[in-house]
């Protein structure tokens, strides 16, 4: 692609000003040989501002460059040795000798390392160490190199930043019926860099070809500095923990996600999934599986939990709530006299209702004829409802009544809903 340059100024009128370098707001520094004075450039005009005069022991005029460290310091190689200077100081701390003299071109990598070069050492290019300055590894150069380009500052990957939520699949269940759970564990630390933490360059690249747009450069350079994402480091969890509500059982098999492995059930109802699973940066993972609810009405919730080699117990909850529901039925049985004498007529109101909060799929009310009467056949007063009479005190039924009936069954022909209620009526006679 076509390269361009801009002439800010004719000079900055400071002398053996080799050692240049951003910082990460966009501040152009530089430091002069022979003095170690350091300036800030301003980058419209090229004019120069001085900030003062780097100190410290040991320091060599010769040679050098600069980087920034990405908050407020500076790294600068002096010869053979690499320097911390503090902005707010301006002292300079040793930070290690390379052993490599005439360094220069101090610039970072992508793994967190300075690379600098020598010319007079084999045209060696080396890798350091920034916290204490030892050459971690080093290639000859096939020619002479006197400067290096990289990253202008580098920050350092962030911790995995994990949390945990859970959902389940219905707000409400029957306690005929499994809820599904889903765990998710989420990475927020950094960005998920990939193979590139700043991949999006290759686009701004495409607008270089165009020479004639002169607004495209100035694009660039605002995307430049938009795209100054901190990579994260992946989160590697070790442990997946739930807390089943009293009375909730796991369905064996129905594990999926991060594993279809069944769980480690311990005596708190705990499941426990044990492994190794890695979550990377500003990703998620999930853990499904189902469980058969309580056989008690009530709201229940939940406790998720998970832990790794490289961050602390994360828990979520109580969460996912679910509604167990059932159905009830309640009867209000009446006879329309107080007292009797024999041959007396009694009519027994049964009223039905449903108080639950589910639907009653099927329901059966038993009726015993009570003691010392005798039922009245083509006497029942019903609706919706399909009757069955016994004579052997409910051994066995059938569809004939007599008056030697000692109990009947009467069986809705349709679910009784929420709410929903019926009476039938029936008649016996006082012997």
């Amino acid at each position: 692609s076509t390269q361009h340059s801009t002439t800010i100024n004719s000079g900055t009128g400071i002398a053996l000003t080799p050692r240049l370098g951003f910082s990460p707001d966009g501040h152009l520094y530089a430091t002069r040989l022979n003095t170690n004075k350091l300036y800030e450039i301003n980058t419209t005009n090229g004019n120069p501002t001085l900030i003062g005069t780097i100190t410290g022991p040991n320091l060599s005029y010769n040679s050098g460059d600069l980087v920034m460290d990405g908050n407020d310091g500076i790294y600068i190689v002096m010869n053979s040795s690499l320097y911390h200077v503090d902005l707010t100081t301006l002292v300079a701390v040793q930070v290690g000798n390379t052993g490599i003299s005439s360094l220069a071109g101090l610039a970072w990598d992508t793994n967190g390392e300075l690379i600098a070069c020598s010319i007079s050492s084999g045209n060696k290019i080396i890798h350091l160490n920034p916290m204490t300055g030892s050459v971690t590894s080093s290639v000859n150069a096939s020619t002479a190199m006197y400067d290096l380009g990289g990253s202008d500052s580098y920050q350092p990957p962030q911790a995995p930043n994990i949390s945990i939520t859970k959902s389940v699949n219905a707000d409400s269940l029957t306690i005929r019926e499994s809820a599904t759970y889903t765990i998710t564990i989420l990475n927020s630390g950094g960005e998920d860099c990939g193979e590139d933490c700043d991949g999006d360059h290759d686009e701004h690249h495409e607008h270089d070809d165009d020479d004639e747009h002169d607004d495209d450069d100035e694009h660039d350079d605002d995307d430049e500095h938009d795209d100054d994402g901190v990579c994260g480091e992946d989160g590697h969890v070790t442990l997946i923990q739930d807390a089943l509500p009293a009375g909730f059982t796991y369905v064996p098999g129905s594990s999926s996600g991060l594993t279809s492995a069944d769980p480690i059930i311990n005596e708190n109802n705990q499941l426990q999934w044990f492994g190794a699973w890695t979550v990377a940066s500003n990703q998620q993972v999930t853990q499904t599986f189902r469980v058969n609810v309580g056989s008690s009405v009530g709201l229940y919730y939940n406790t998720a939990s998970t832990d790794g080699s490289d961050f602390e117990l994360t828990t979520t909850g109580p969460c996912a709530p679910v509604q167990v529901i059932a159905p009830h039925l309640a009867l209000a049985i009446t006879v329309d006299k107080a007292t009797t004498a024999p041959g007396d007529t009694l009519t027994y109101s049964v009223v039905y209702s449903n108080t639950g909060d589910d639907v009653a799929q099927t329901v059966i009310i038993l009726q015993s004829i009570p003691n010392y009467t005798s039922f009245a056949p083509g006497t029942i007063v019903s609706t919706g409802l399909s009757i069955l009479y016994s004579t052997d005190g409910g051994g066995s039924y059938s569809t004939t009544p007599s008056i030697d009936v000692t109990d009947m069954q009467f069986q809705l022909l349709a679910p009784l809903y929420p709410g929903g209620s019926g009476v039938f009526q029936y008649k016996v006679k006082v012997n």
